[in-house]
């Protein structure tokens, strides 16, 4: 129903079934030697394909290892949907095998996590699942509103988040109204305070008005003074709206309420009911409405009067009842514990013993609650097996319909802690929430099934047009402009309207390292020879989906100028003024942005001459480094360098080919030098940095480029540190017969080896575990022999001739792996660089 194809994974109990059964419906099964390796996989193959592939994972240990590739997908933002198994729902609570709390464990780490509490619902939740994993990111969304106040005047805000996406509440502090006291100490007299009302009443709008009478509604009546009773209780409940039907701005000028078959939503999997829709017919016929636009105009006012209302109302029975404002708390467990401690003038004694603290801690539980007994027998008057010389018992079940409820009304301990030294021992464990095997072993009628649509494309974000007006001024007014495209714009399929804006301007541009080709490497506007004298010198930056981290070196001083302004383009708010205040900052899909300040440079006819004094100076940078890199790369003296190497591959390999990559040295030089000319073809360790998505990586690429490019091929090119973390799953490619050509740039250890000699002596003088140095791995060390295994051969590589001898004959071979394995120098290392890799922390 959604459109998935491909599932990856590892089989066992629970799944088992599962995976066998997808495979009949017509899924594509790809079995992996590591969950993780799976993990990356299916989320490279969810940035190529712009939709989720599926992890199917074994329960505890193995959503364990998915976790990690969880959150390699969560900071690159790559979609990707997991399925995991868990131990049956009747065994949890007393050890069942592999019982571990999936749901929550896994919540930190993507955007929703569930059980569906039956067969029947499972549809809905995939659907949601794969919703949210292509749309945008969960919960209320405050950032619009952050974005809003924090440049409508001078003032900084103030946030209480609970994640970087998520707020409790955020404040604004009015600078206008600053106030002075007697020791010269500024405050701000106004401050204004977001709060979220649902923290405080957690029920729909509609349900919250059915309480209140309607002399109540005091503020909804001031701002309707003139409407006679009849007019007036139209607007005392929710109003009807179709969500769904306004999908483009066009439609708020409709002059006619659409029919109510239009009402439809795919979160109920139905329209409004007949007495909805004659509500809304009856508002629309009352109050004279014109246009879709002015109903959305009446419906939403309404809301916010109606909760307005709700919310004041509130606050007059805590006040009257407590002494206390919900206003100035955050949410209601907050109000709630204060007006205990008011009310009950409690102390509490604070506990100063770590291991009293650790023990409480521990035994907060959640979930399921049960006491049980494996085995007891009852003997009393009533059976016919009682004894009479032994005391009388009875078994007891209790039905308690509110066990939390009941538990929340007990005395809590406050004072006078102390240890039980003879209490009994027992363990601490957990519940869980994903798919149970009492889940997958359920019997359901078909006709019971949840019925759900396909998940529709993401909505288009549009850009704000005075703001592109002010992002292409900013360009045009620039003496040193330059484009950074990262892996946004990549993933948003911006490379046509990327391209058109660089190649109408003439622009400089550089890119991260999988926003290369985008726009083609071996284009003359791209820069990225000259990288850091770009960075440095620039002095307006327009930003195409990339974010301003560590890989940018945040944006700042000594890499950037003190006074540089950011155009920034994004899809998500919360990325904007992220490390720097962007001068600029335009929430909008890539391409459509792109595509607009094209259009408005051009308008105006502005383009960066060749001969301009910023093109000169970049051009002559860009020539010195190339020479420095070419001439360390025509060395072809043995031990090999990384530069040789690397340009002798790129001489070879198909200008048209998907590389993965991974490794310190290796994956760095190796991007400056293997060259991109088509978007979405560089995959690497990305933005988390993470080691061993090689092989994952170039199993997905390879996939797709069977599926979608027969005749493109995937090379992988690791370092020997990188390539242990997922070296197995060379017998997944033979396993699918997937062509990809393995590269392993072998320096006998991490960032640096030894030779085989220095190696040996250093081993030789005294115990390994601390003679041998930590970043060291064992000298020359033939990986190709791993292809013995499967009846095929491998290449061990010393010289420029070896090394393209084996990438011809490797990309002779179209239905199994090859591997070839490049000794170079052990101390090779990069050319002199003006500054770290790595930007230094200023804390």
């Amino acid at each position: 129903k959604q459109g998935l194809t491909y599932v990856f994974g590892i089989m066992g109990h629970p799944v088992i079934d599962l995976a066998i059964t997808m495979q009949s419906i017509g899924m594509q099964y790809i079995g992996f030697r590591n969950e993780q390796a799976a993990c990356y996989a299916a989320q490279a193959y969810g940035y190529l394909m712009r939709k989720p592939a599926v992890v199917l994972c074994v329960s505890g240990p193995g959503l364990l290892h998915v976790i990690g590739g969880m959150a390699n997908a969560q900071v690159n933002c790559w979609p990707v949907l997991v399925l995991g198994g868990s131990c049956p729902e009747d065994h949890e609570g007393i050890g069942g095998f592999q019982e571990w709390p999936q749901v929550e464990a896994s919540r930190p780490y993507c955007k929703y996590a569930a059980r569906p509490p039956s067969v029947a619902l499972i549809p809905l939740h995939v659907e949601k699942a794969v919703r949210l994993a292509t749309y945008g990111r969960p919960g209320y969304d405050a950032h619009f509103i952050i974005k809003e106040i924090a440049t409508a005047f001078e003032g900084h805000v103030s946030l209480l988040p609970i994640t970087k996406e998520k707020y409790i509440s955020f404040t604004k502090n009015v600078d206008s109204t600053k106030d002075t006291n007697e020791k010269n100490f500024q405050k701000n007299c106004i401050k204004l305070r977001f709060i979220d009302s649902l923290k405080f009443l957690n029920a729909s709008l509609d349900k919250l008005t059915s309480f209140l009478s309607r002399d109540k509604l005091k503020i909804v009546r001031s701002e309707f003074p003139t409407l006679s009773d009849e007019e007036f209780e139209l607007l005392t409940r929710k109003g009807v709206f179709p969500y769904e039907y306004i999908d483009r701005v066009e439609k708020l000028q409709d002059t006619r309420l659409p029919p109510r078959e239009l009402f439809f939503s795919s979160l109920t999997g139905d329209t409004v009911s007949e007495s909805d829709y004659a509500h809304a017919a009856n508002v629309w016929k009352r109050f004279s409405i014109q246009t879709l636009g002015e109903y959305s105009d009446l419906y939403l006012k309404t809301d916010v009067l109606l909760l307005a209302d709700i919310f004041e109302n509130f606050r007059e029975s805590c006040v009257a009842s407590y002494g206390l404002d919900p206003a100035h708390y955050y949410t209601l467990p907050g109000f709630t514990w204060d007006a205990m401690l008011k009310h009950t003038r409690i102390r509490f004694e604070l506990l100063t013993d770590i291991d009293m603290v650790m023990f409480i801690e521990r035994g907060i539980r959640g979930g399921l609650s049960q006491c049980s007994s494996r085995y007891a027998q009852a003997n009393n008057k009533y059976m016919r097996s009682y004894d009479s010389s032994k005391p009388s018992s009875y078994l007891m079940y209790y039905d308690v319909n509110n066990l939390y409820g009941w538990a929340m009304c007990q005395p809590l301990p406050y004072a006078e802690f102390r240890w039980v030294e003879d209490a009994a021992n027992f363990d601490v464990s957990a519940v869980y929430l994903d798919l149970p095997a009492t889940l997958l072993t359920q019997n359901v009628d078909e006709n019971k099934i949840a019925k759900v649509l396909c998940c529709p494309p993401p909505p288009l974000l549009y850009p704000d047009a005075k703001l592109i007006e002010q992002a292409a001024n900013l360009l045009i007014k620039a003496k040193k402009p330059l484009v950074i495209v990262g892996k946004g714009a990549a993933y948003g399929r911006a490379e046509d309207s990327v391209r058109e804006l660089i190649y109408s301007t003439d622009l400089p541009f550089l890119t991260t390292p999988m926003g290369k080709g985008v726009v083609p490497d071996e284009d003359e506007r791209c820069v990225s020879s000259a990288r850091t004298y770009a960075l440095l010198h620039s002095d307006v930056i327009l930003l195409l989906g990339a974010r301003l981290n560590w890989m940018l070196h945040f944006g700042r001083p000594p890499r950037f100028q003190n006074n540089v302004k950011v155009i920034q383009i994004d899809l998500c708010a919360e990325e904007l003024h992220n490390s720097v205040l962007s001068a600029v900052a335009i929430q909008s899909d890539i391409a459509l942005a792109t595509e607009y300040l094209s259009n408005t440079l051009r308008s105006r006819k502005w383009r960066i001459d060749q001969n301009h004094p910023w093109w000169k100076e970049l051009t002559a940078k860009a020539e010195q480094n190339k020479q420095s890199v070419h001439r360390m790369s025509m060395n072809i003296s043995v031990p090999l360098n990384y530069y040789t190497v690397f340009k002798h591959i790129q001489d070879v390999i198909p200008k048209d080919c998907i590389i993965c990559s991974e490794g310190a040295n290796t994956m760095d030089i190796g991007r400056t030098i293997l060259l991109n000319n088509l978007p979405r073809h560089r995959l690497d360790a990305g933005t988390f940095g993470t080691m061993g998505v090689g092989l994952g990586f170039a199993i997905a690429a390879a996939l797709y480029c069977k599926d979608n490019a027969p005749k493109k091929r995937v090379i992988c090119v690791e370092g020997d540190s990188a390539f242990g973390f997922s070296g197995m799953e060379i017998e997944t490619m033979f396993r699918y017969k997937l062509p990809v050509i393995i590269i392993i740039v072998n320096n006998n250890g991490i960032y640096s080896g030894f030779d085989n000699e220095t190696f040996k002596q250093i081993q030789a003088s005294g115990e390994p575990t601390q003679v041998t140095p930590p970043y060291s791995l064992t000298s020359e060390t033939h990986y190709e022999k791993l292809m013995e295994m499967f009846g095929r051969k491998g290449y061990f590589c010393t010289t420029v001739e070896d090394i393209q001898q084996a990438l011809k004959l490797s990309l002779k071979v179209m239905d199994s792996p090859s591997l070839i394995n490049i000794m170079i120098n052990p101390q090779a290392d990069r050319k002199k660089q003006q500054f770290n890799w790595l930007t230094e922390s200023k804390l």
